[in-house]
């Protein structure tokens, strides 16, 4: 296998030039952002929606892994940069939110507590910045694979078995490790496997029914409790070999199936689509927090309705930011 050695992050500031957006890869995007806030809110989703919907977004990387225009010391900089300073600086903010909930529940927590837990990162982040592991997770999986794939894609695949094998065998040691560089390692194995799948893709006639095809046999099988779910956070495989498989085949059976079907869509869909997928970050980090104050106005919330709350607020909250200066930090 060739070696190109950059990942797709997300979107790059106006001013550097970027190819164009790929519609189908925003809309695969925005379908798991939604599966990941519906997950949240209904646990009812649970194997509809943690069969796939982190391990997506490692697949999305490798499917559109290009060649870097620097070099790869500046490039693992550069990626790990765009991913971590909107971590840092959601942090704070998720860790005042859950100190002032629990406050307001009569649960108090010292922030000390709060403090340590979001510097260890991972698995010790809970409620409202419970997903912000991902990008810490992300950024490990980017700069292993942007070092490895330097010299062999299969010395990536090979990093990425191993840490799948130590997930397999005792997934809470993994998992434990500070800031979800354990999950992240797991992460470069679908990395290997998106860009894998982006040059089978160049041979496919017929990848649109293909990928249809794919993504309804693995939910489908979810729906039957045919296998475990995928929880990359605790680094839980699901059942061996065969739950990581079906999250592969859902994913890159979207990714075809979308490719195919978003130039389809009317012009109008498609911008809505891409302002979405821009806006990717804002939404993973905000949507427990609009989750859990529906929840505290209104206790009675069904968990639909308050999934598309939290949704939308979050939505709305990442157009909004990327208005502003703060996009340089938060999106």
């Amino acid at each position: 296998m060739q070696s190109p050695s950059a990942a797709e992050a997300p979107p790059a500031p106006a001013s550097r030039a970027v190819r164009p957006r790929n519609v189908g890869i925003d809309l695969v995007r925005c379908l798991a952002l939604a599966a990941v806030v519906w997950g949240h809110m209904d646990f009812s989703l649970r194997p509809f929606t943690f069969s796939w919907h982190v391990p997506v977004f490692f697949l999305l990387s490798g499917y559109l892994w290009r060649q870097p225009s620097t070099g790869v010391a500046g490039e693992v900089v550069r990626r790990s940069r765009r991913v971590l300073v909107p971590y840092v600086a959601w942090l704070p903010i998720g860790l005042l939110a859950t100190w002032l909930v629990l406050r307001y529940r009569d649960r108090p927590v010292s922030m000390h507590d709060l403090l340590l837990d979001g510097l260890h990162g991972g698995t010790s982040l809970i409620g409202i910045t419970g997903p912000y592991y991902f990008l810490t997770a992300f950024a490990t999986a980017v700069a292993v694979v942007l070092v490895t794939a330097r010299f062999s894609w299969w010395l990536t695949i090979g990093v990425g078995v191993a840490a799948t094998v130590a997930a397999t065998l005792d997934p809470e040691e993994l998992a434990g490790w500070p800031l979800s560089i354990g999950p992240g390692l797991v992460g470069t194995l679908l990395i290997a496997v998106g860009f894998g799948a982006w040059r089978l893709s160049r041979r496919l006639r017929w990848r649109g029914v293909i990928g249809a095809a794919l993504a309804t046999l693995g939910l489908l099988g979810a729906s039957q409790h045919l296998y475990d779910v995928v929880d990359l956070k605790k680094a839980y495989l699901g059942t061996p070999v065969v739950s990581l498989c079906v999250a592969v085949a859902i994913g890159i059976g979207l990714t075809w199936t979308c490719e195919v079907a978003a130039p389809l869509l009317p012009r109008a869909a498609r911008r809505a689509v891409t302002a979405i997928a821009e806006v990717s970050v804002p939404v993973l980090m905000a949507h427990m927090l609009f989750g859990v104050l529906a929840l505290l106005v209104h206790p009675g919330l069904a968990p639909a309705v308050r999934a598309v709350v939290a949704f939308t607020c979050a939505v709305a909250t990442g157009l909004l930011i990327q208005r502003t200066p703060l996009r340089k930090i938060l999106v």
